[in-house]
């Protein structure tokens, strides 16, 4: 593809676009299931996805997307959204081709009401993300890490391994925006995105843990993700909950992950939290510490009016499944 002197249109998605975009992803090092694109951009239980491309002589060359959430902040539920697949074809990788794309997926966030993007750029975008997208840093995470060798087996709390992922009331009910305190700030889980994003998710099979669990209650869960990297295979605990944020419960879910992980051939384990965060201690005293891979957490301004202090470091209780990555 010859890419000087070419005539760049910037436009919505339409109809038959799928197999360019995921083309795209594919070139850029993303590859995904051909069922991953409507499930990620027409299947989510707060709307489709905004997102806009850039074609040329019919072939898809740059995309950027954001997906509606809801995020708890300081008492208040506010519309937000997540940016996902940022993306431009390595012949085209011109700031221009990806600015216009973003700058009019932004303009039509704002017009549907979305006050804040938020977001895990990688590496190869950050840059552009920070000094032309007019992003905000809010941090680095660092994966909490270690290995699973000499972690004890479960012990006390019954913690069950589901064969079937589901999620009901009971789940939402222990799920980190119920039990946290209104000065902190989340992702807001519902039953119906609980199940869309970790039952419906045509891309990964999960293991779902649940602790005390009966027809009405639940003492809190996990969901789990085996992932392999340079010949390394990590289980991530990529979302728990815990009723009344017992730390015995969120232990119970850690020892059980573990356990889960070495059946099945993970070597380390791991899992996102900040220090000011409950659980915190507790990884720490099962000798998880931030030794991890490093990934950039940023937000990107959409409503002026919208208190974005309330974005800062300290008040968020994340989780790694509330990337797109994970």
């Amino acid at each position: 593809m010859e890419a000087s002197h070419d005539l760049v249109e910037f436009r919505p998605y339409a109809p038959g676009d799928e197999r360019g975009i995921l083309d795209l992803l594919r070139i850029c090092g993303h590859p995904r299931k051909a069922e991953f694109w409507p499930w990620i951009n027409k299947d989510g239980p707060y709307g489709e996805t905004v997102f806009e491309i850039a074609v040329v002589r019919g072939i898809v060359i740059a995309h950027y997307s954001v997906l509606p959430t809801f995020v708890l902040a300081g008492g208040s539920l506010e519309r937000a959204g997540l940016a996902i697949h940022a993306a431009v074809h390595p012949e085209y990788r011109y700031a221009g081709n990806i600015l216009e794309v973003a700058r009019r997926v932004f303009d039509r966030c704002r017009d549907q009401g979305i006050r804040f993007v938020y977001g895990f750029p990688n590496e190869n975008i950050w840059k552009v993300t920070l000094h032309l997208l007019h992003w905000k840093p809010i941090t680095d995470i660092v994966a909490l890490e270690r290995h699973l060798e000499g972690l004890p087996t479960s012990r006390g709390r019954s913690v069950a391994v589901r064969d079937r992922v589901s999620f009901d009331e009971r789940h939402t009910r222990v799920a980190v925006p119920a039990v946290a305190g209104e000065e902190m700030t989340s992702v807001y889980r519902t039953t119906a995105y609980l199940n869309w994003r970790y039952a419906s998710n045509p891309q990964v099979r999960y293991v779902l843990l649940e602790a005390g669990a009966t027809l009405d209650t639940l003492a809190g869960y996990a969901v789990l993700k085996f992932y392999e990297k340079s010949n390394v295979r990590y289980v991530h605990i990529v979302e728990f909950g815990a009723a009344g944020l017992s730390a015995d419960v969120f232990t119970a879910l850690v020892i059980k992950a573990a356990e889960v992980g070495r059946q099945g051939g993970a070597e380390i384990l791991s899992c996102w939290m900040f220090e000011n965060a409950l659980f915190y201690r507790v990884l720490e005293e099962i000798g998880l510490k931030a030794v991890g891979f490093k990934t950039h957490f940023a937000y990107r301004p959409i409503d002026p009016t919208f208190d974005y202090e309330l974005l800062r470091k300290e008040r968020w209780l994340l989780q790694m499944g509330d990337s797109d990555n994970f």
